[in-house]
């Protein structure tokens, strides 16, 4: 079984893009970087790639080499981390919590990335989370919201790595 790296470094969000571009790309300390891609067509692809100038063209880049693992959901995404030493992936810090998987966040330009960090602006990297639902499930959404927005409601997101909503 691998481990992810025990205290990973930061990373500089400048340095992104070509460390997925990178043949053998390594952390700050020389241990090499087990990179880990979603599949090109997921939601959080498009928006990780909107926060990192190149990051579009050097996931296309790194997806071209076979010895990378491409996976299909969150999951899987985690599940494969956890097993390759100095892994890196882009996972939500919700999924991370709430599955509590073995795995640790990287500071970005020197922030952690946290809830507390993203409410005050220090921490830029947002992935909203969006409600959809079907008019004859209107009542339980909204049901769902009112709880979401209760002082109850709004400790668990916060313990499950989110920020509470506000509208």
């Amino acid at each position: 079984m691998g481990h992810p790296h025990p205290a990973p470094p930061p990373i500089a969000s400048a340095d992104i893009a070509g460390i997925f571009e990178a043949a053998a790309p390594k952390w700050a300390d020389g241990s090499p970087i087990h990179i880990v891609l979603r599949i090109a067509s997921e939601t959080d692809v498009s928006i990780v790639e909107g926060y990192f100038p190149g990051l579009a063209e050097a996931f296309a880049t790194a997806r071209l080499r076979p010895e990378i693992p491409v996976t299909a959901t969150d999951q899987d995404n985690a599940a494969v981390a956890e097993e390759l030493p100095g892994s890196l992936v882009h996972a939500g810090l919700s999924q991370i919590v709430t599955e509590n998987r073995n795995l640790r966040t990287v500071p970005l330009d020197g922030v952690e990335p946290t809830p507390e960090n993203l409410e005050s602006g220090a921490y830029r990297y947002e992935k909203p989370f969006y409600l959809v639902y079907a008019p004859a499930t209107a009542d339980a959404a909204g049901r769902l919201l009112e709880f979401l927005r209760s002082g109850h409601g709004r400790t668990l997101l916060r313990d499950a790595g989110s920020l509470p909503i506000e509208k």
